[in-house]
């Protein structure tokens, strides 16, 4: 921001050296003086945008899973409750998958358990997991948005979305995975904005 007297003829004005910013004139604040302020080309705003644009392009269940560490985590349809319980207590989960010989067949969570199990009174030691389990569960691609999958959570109510590439099971993401790898890349997608948007400006 700079403060130039008008006696200076506004055609010496120069753009400014670097990304083809210029200082242009806002407003005249008095007799004797105008405020001048720094626009940013359109080729420097269009570059941030770009940028932007590859960062959402990397918003997807890959990424999500690249994030997480650890084993798959599941049990059988034949296994207790008690064991998908233990699973989910010992690595401080709330759902773990059902997986009979490498397939898919359903997702079991704590939910699941406390009202198909708990509130019947049912022994969790003599419970089937595929007695309470959600059956055929929708499952999401590597390569899917994490918006989608945060949008279909909401809709329909999912805290957990299998993932299967080629039919084979690969991981799960909660909607604590979505939200925050959506939330880093607005934080990326800001700076890499501004950062365009102030390069080579007026005191860089």
């Amino acid at each position: 921001m700079l403060t130039l007297s008008l006696s200076a003829p506004i055609a010496a004005i120069e753009p400014v050296p670097g990304i083809g910013g210029r200082l242009r004139r806002r407003h005249r604040r008095g007799p004797d003086e105008a405020r001048y302020f720094y626009y940013p080309s359109m080729r420097t705003i269009k570059a941030g945008q770009d940028r932007a644009h590859e960062r959402r392009s990397m918003s997807t269940v890959k990424n999500a899973l690249a994030q997480k560490s650890g084993a798959l985590i599941h049990v059988r349809s034949s296994d207790m409750v008690v064991e998908a319980l233990r699973q989910m207590r010992d690595n401080r989960v709330r759902s773990v998958l059902v997986i009979d010989d490498d397939v898919l067949v359903g997702i079991v969570t704590q939910g699941d358990c406390a009202i198909k199990v708990l509130l019947p009174g049912l022994d969790a030691k003599q419970t089937p997991v595929g007695q309470v389990m959600t059956g055929n569960p929708v499952t999401v691609k590597p390569d899917d948005r994490l918006e989608g999958c945060m949008a279909m959570m909401a809709e329909r109510g999912f805290r957990h979305l299998p993932v299967l590439d080629a039919g084979k099971v690969v991981g799960v993401i909660s909607i604590g995975d979505v939200v925050k790898n959506i939330i880093r890349d607005l934080e990326h997608n800001v700076d890499d904005l501004m950062g365009y948007i102030m390069k080579d400006g007026p005191g860089g």
